[in-house]
């Protein structure tokens, strides 16, 4: 298909070279603080993409990036949704952008699996006070 090796073209060599910036894991940290200061419910999601787009990912860089979300989950009680891997490539237009019926899909299924079952354990805690 066209697309695909248009992305894997464009992408590939990125992805596969991804490190994790310090300044964007403090920013994230610093946000997840406010967000707990501020009383906020928080989800944190990581987001769908198809599976030629999660094959250029190097173990290594992708376990860094999780092992963060995972710490900042426990820490500050953030329920962790891991939708990365919910849908094979039909459901992408690229591998990495939803298409319309992903979309709606992957929005169904995130109320379902993540912000309801969020909801019913913050107003059972008393927390969303």
């Amino acid at each position: 298909d066209y697309i695909l090796r248009e992305v894997e073209s464009e992408l590939k060599a990125k992805i596969a070279a991804h490190k994790t910036d310090p300044a964007i894991l403090k920013a994230l940290r610093e946000l997840a603080d406010l967000l707990v200061k501020e009383r906020i419910p928080t989800l944190l999601v990581v987001m769908p993409e198809g599976p030629m787009v999660r094959s250029f990912y190097r173990p290594e860089a992708l376990a860094a990036s999780m092992a963060e979300f995972e710490a900042l989950s426990k820490a500050h009680g953030f329920p962790l949704i891991q939708a990365r891997e919910w849908y094979d490539e039909a459901q992408f237009r690229d591998s990495y952008h939803l298409h319309e019926g992903g979309a709606t899909a992957f929005s169904q299924r995130l109320l379902r699996e993540g912000i309801a079952p969020a909801l019913t354990t913050l107003y059972a805690s008393g927390r969303h006070e």
